[in-house]
């Protein structure tokens, strides 16, 4: 698996950061990929990220692994924002599954039945233009609850500080 996704990495422009590790089962009853690192720089051709995320969506369908990762925008100008990303992500059927105390939000995708290939993931994501599940509002609702539960256990101050950063 590590050596398909080291030449899939190869792939990307200069400048590209791809980091990953595979997980044995967990206490949480998780297993499979997490993806820790995707980043393109600004200037690389349009939709390099969203052909690599296909190519390496094909990958982990054929080897039949779960992929987790943690969206976490870079708050650039121009850069995508946290529902903006959460949207990209959920057009290639990764759910929300909760937010990290940094305001990293948690996401995952199971494998897909029947081995398609890259050209098919991306088809698919082109015709789930809207991911109508998740928009603005269902969207804050979410990140909404997840900050209920924070503000319970670790107090106002830290909700003040987590909104402070832009959240």
């Amino acid at each position: 698996m590590e050596a398909r996704f080291r030449k899939l990495g190869r792939t990307l422009p200069p400048g590209s950061n791809f980091q990953f590790h595979e997980t044995e089962l967990n206490v949480d009853g998780w297993d499979g990929v997490v993806l820790d690192m995707l980043s393109i720089p600004q200037g690389a051709p349009h939709g390099v990220g969203t052909k690599f995320m296909a190519e390496l969506l094909a990958v982990v369908d054929d080897l039949g692994v779960k992929l987790r990762l943690e969206a976490d925008p870079t708050r650039k100008r121009g850069d995508p924002d946290l529902f903006a990303l959460a949207r990209w992500y959920c057009r290639f059927g990764f759910e929300m599954r909760g937010l990290s105390l940094e305001g990293r939000l948690h996401m995952s995708r199971d494998p897909q039945e029947g081995g398609r290939d890259a050209a098919a993931i991306l088809e698919g994501y082109r015709e789930a233009r809207t991911c109508r599940d998740l928009t603005r509002e269902t969207f804050e609702g979410r990140i909404n609850v997840f900050l209920s539960v924070f503000q319970r256990v670790y107090g106002e101050e830290w909700e003040r500080q987590f909104r402070a950063r832009g959240f």
